[in-house]
């Protein structure tokens, strides 16, 4: 080979190697975003369950309940002198994106306070927890996230006045799975309709969460429902009938507590379940 040749050879070879070195590092970025995009969004979310199990200040069991409202929370096990400042749920399940799609199947995990109206749910899609879901109501963050690989938005409705309503309705609704909070959680009142019906709220002004609970001929917390609760279409948000039952009861750690529900809208006359549970373990934590 000569000179000339070898020369040519040689600047060949560092074009390849710059090829390379690009189509590598062009390879690299999205993944290291994505790693980075992934990280934080986690993070965030780990940094907000802290938050709902840190102990907060107590002043001892409540003493205002209506007699109705306690009896229901003798009768749950609840406990107004545990040490417990959450509970710590995880779950199995099913949710549709509309009536007559296939379900996506999940699994989650679930922190939910007993002295403020706080909680934070955060669940792994099939296949392979390809999406990952946070739902959450922390202090004044409020919002339901979803990321394709932790990385990649495919939804996020979060920080307005009717989101952080909707969350509050949420927490209130899943009172079944935290029972001490009915003797703890002072952020939230009570109203009796009848020996059969309840609502739970908290806020004040148009702020105010409400959701109307009623029991089963047992006594137990059967089903839950509002006339309006915010759901997120597109780009707006709008107030639909929503509710859920519960069922399955069953004594954990004290406490009787329902093993599975579902979750519906009502749209245009319809329920439309389009979440479906079951609960795998259930611990009240300190």
């Amino acid at each position: 080979m000569g000179f000339s040749a070898l020369t040519q050879a040689k600047g060949s070879f560092h074009m390849i190697k710059s090829v390379l070195l690009f189509a590598g590092l062009s390879a690299a970025v999205p993944l290291l975003w994505g790693h980075h995009t992934r990280s934080r969004f986690v993070a965030s979310f780990e940094a907000l369950e802290r938050d709902v199990r840190a102990a907060k200040p107590r002043t001892g069991p409540r003493d205002d309940l209506p007699p109705e409202v306690l009896a229901l929370a003798i009768r749950l096990g609840a406990r107004g002198d545990s040490k417990a400042n959450f509970v710590s749920i995880r779950q199995t399940g099913e949710m549709w994106s509309t009536p007559g799609k296939t379900p996506m199947v999940f699994t989650a995990q679930q922190a939910l306070s007993l002295t403020a109206p706080d909680f934070i749910w955060r669940a792994k899609f099939e296949p392979f927890g390809s999406m990952t879901v946070a739902d959450y109501h922390v202090g004044a963050k409020a919002g339901l996230e979803a990321r394709l690989g932790g990385a990649i938005p495919v939804m996020r409705s979060v920080g307005s006045q009717a989101v952080s309503r909707g969350e509050v309705m949420r927490y209130l609704a899943e009172i079944a799975w935290a029972p001490d909070a009915i003797l703890m959680n002072k952020a939230i009142d009570w109203r009796v309709v009848d020996d059969k019906t309840f609502v739970v709220a908290s806020g004040k002004g148009s702020d105010r969460a409400e959701v109307t609970l009623r029991l089963d001929k047992d006594g137990w917390i059967e089903s839950m429902s509002t006339a309006a609760r915010p759901a997120q279409e597109g780009k707006v948000v709008v107030d639909r009938p929503w509710g859920g039952r519960f069922w399955y009861y069953q004594v954990r750690d004290g406490r009787t507590i329902p093993m599975q529900g579902e979750v519906y809208w009502v749209i245009d006359g319809q329920r439309f379940i389009y979440w479906r549970g079951r609960l795998t373990d259930w611990t009240a934590i300190s």
